[in-house]
C-alpha cells in the first residue's frame, strides 16, 4: 500500500494545474495506442472498438483510462514520486494500461475493465479531488 497518499494526489493535481492541454484526450489516446507497442492486428482491433464505442457514445470509460494513464506517465517522467510510491505508481500504470488495451482488443468486457480501473484507483488511494479532475478532463 502507498505510504504517502497525498504525495500522489498532489502530483496529479499539480500536473493538471500546470500542464493541461485542450487536446488531452487526443494526446492520451495517441500515447496509449503507440504503434510501436502494439501489433498491427491489435492496433486494428483497438481502433475498431473505439469507432464502435464512438458510434454508441460510450467512450467515457476508455477516455477516463486514457487520461488516467497519460497522467500517471507524466508524473513518472517528472520524477514527482519516490521510493515505495514510485513502485506502486509504476505497477498501477502497467496494470491499468494492460486492462484498457485488453478491453480495446476485446479480450475483456466493460465490467472487467471497470473492476480493474476501480482496483487501480483504490490501490493508489487518490483523493476524490484528483479522481474528479481526471473524470472532468476525460469527458
Amino acid at each position: 500500500m502507498v505510504k504517502d497518499v497525498d504525495c500522489i494526489s498532489k502530483a496529479i493535481l499539480n500536473y493538471f494545474d500546470n500542464n493541461i492541454s485542450e487536446h488531452i484526450n487526443r494526446e492520451a489516446k495517441e500515447f496509449i495506442l503507440e504503434k510501436d507497442s502494439l501489433s498491427k492486428y491489435d492496433l486494428m482491433r483497438c481502433n475498431y472498438k473505439i469507432k464502435k464505442l464512438e458510434n454508441r457514445n460510450q467512450l467515457d470509460i476508455v477516455n477516463f483510462g486514457f487520461v488516467y494513464l497519460y497522467t500517471l506517465s507524466k508524473i513518472l517522467n517528472s520524477n514527482l514520486v519516490f521510493g515505495e510510491d514510485l513502485v506502486t505508481v509504476k505497477k498501477v500504470f502497467f496494470e491499468t494500461r494492460d486492462a484498457v488495451l485488453d478491453y480495446l482488443k476485446m479480450s475483456i468486457d466493460e465490467e472487467a475493465l471497470r473492476d480493474k480501473l476501480d482496483l487501480a484507483l483504490s490501490s493508489l488511494g487518490l483523493s476524490s479531488e484528483a479522481i474528479d479532475k481526471i473524470k472532468a478532463l476525460s469527458i
